[in-house]
């Protein structure tokens, strides 16, 4: 087919896939297998990409944490301001999930990014501990 322009390679490159579902299917599929690697490194680049979006974004323009200001990307979480972050991530999942959620649904207001420390240090003052009050380990309680 000679194609005059991008659209209408776009347009028949559709056309082709859906007529043809499960043979384009099945060649991707066979594809992957066969480039596990490059798959793998490939997603590793999009999900970390992904997260330094998201990261920022919640850092006001930075990446870094911002309570402290750390800014090791792999120390850096998404934290929920108002609690419950724990009910949140059994809903659509942990790890790169949240990443992609918060992504595609407009980056939704509520969060936060902190450092590893300064996300488990506002869970104890706070007192979000899934075991309760009474069981949160406080400063005082350290020796």
């Amino acid at each position: 087919m000679l194609v005059k322009n991008r659209l209408q390679y776009n347009a028949y490159q559709n056309a082709y896939y859906h007529a043809n579902t499960e043979k384009c299917a099945a060649h991707g599929a066979r594809w992957s297998r066969l480039n596990r690697v490059k798959v793998n490194a490939a997603r590793y680049i999009s999900e970390a990409k992904c997260k330094e979006r998201v990261l920022t974004y919640y850092g006001d323009g930075v990446l870094a944490c911002l309570r402290c200001g750390f800014s090791d990307m792999d120390c850096l979480s998404i934290d929920h301001i108002n609690g419950r972050g724990r009910k949140h991530i059994e809903e659509i999942g942990g790890g790169t999930f949240l990443y992609h959620w918060l992504e595609n649904n407009g980056l939704p207001k509520g969060y936060q990014t902190l450092c590893m420390n300064c996300n488990w240090k506002k869970r104890v003052t706070n007192n979000e501990c899934k075991r309760g009050v009474g069981n949160a380990i406080t400063s005082t309680s350290i020796q």
